[in-house]
């Protein structure tokens, strides 16, 4: 439910920020079918006892002047997709995108962001593609077979049916993946600009390497920076140490 209620919250405030107005994303309504079915006569709700779905209260809501699209809530695995009922607000969503411009269409909603909207990591986006590019929606189940049997009717009856219905499915994650590649490349050229540039003050001046040729230094303690010399061979004292090391050079 935390997952549900942050997409939801996403999708609100892209709507408010996008269009420029004074309004909060709080003002911003959903009609969410969970809690808005009489869950005590769901047979009704659902538009079973007359047998025709456009009886249901996700019909009535979907074809509602006030619907301007549909959010649905997706996870890695595209489970809503699996379900009946969510295929039948997908076949209406279709229908409504080909009917009427001002409906926004299927939006793919995560807790990061709406996938359509770049809103999302590429990470989030590829997985549901993957899913999406092998689900076909006639395999979707409900808990009543006749619910089951009366929705893939509706669907079998529109132009294309379900092959027409899995091509709209696939075309809105299409979109989404576009979107989220160009947000990707647009962020990672910034990130390669601002590492670019080189802020006032900061620029790195030349400097001199003043070290004498035979020398090399050995450690950070004093006493081990030594001058080469293949004609002795002396010791050298750490600090704080009575043992000679053999170092093979003169003091310096």
């Amino acid at each position: 439910f935390k997952d549900f209620v942050a997409s939801l919250r996403k999708h609100a405030e892209h709507e408010t920020t996008s269009l420029q107005t004074q309004r909060c994303w709080k003002d911003v309504t959903f009609w969410v079918c969970t809690l808005s079915n009489n869950q005590w006569d769901v047979k009704a709700e659902l538009g079973s006892d007359s047998g025709d779905p456009e009886d249901s209260s996700f019909f009535l809501a979907l074809r509602d002047d006030n619907c301007r699209g549909t959010c649905m809530i997706m996870d890695h695995h595209a489970m809503p997709l699996t379900r009946s009922w969510c295929l039948f607000e997908v076949y209406q969503t279709c229908l409504l995108t080909s009917q009427h411009e001002r409906f926004a269409g299927l939006l793919l909603c995560t807790p990061t962001g709406v996938l359509q909207h770049g809103g999302t990591g590429v990470d989030t986006a590829v997985t549901v593609a993957q899913r999406l590019a092998s689900l076909s929606l006639e395999n979707a189940m409900a808990t009543r077979p006749e619910d089951k049997k009366m929705i893939d009717d509706c669907v079998r009856k529109m132009p294309g049916g379900f092959r027409a219905m899995n091509r709209f499915v696939r075309g809105c994650i299409k979109d989404a993946l576009h979107v989220v590649h160009a947000s990707f490349e647009a962020d990672f050229g910034s990130l390669v600009r601002a590492l670019e540039h080189v802020p006032a003050g900061e620029e790195e001046e030349p400097r001199a390497m003043h070290r004498a040729p035979d020398a090399m230094l050995l450690g950070q303690s004093p006493g081990l920076l030594t001058r080469r010399s293949p004609k002795a061979e002396v010791s050298a004292k750490w600090p704080g140490s009575t043992e000679d090391v053999q170092l093979g050079d003169e003091r310096v």
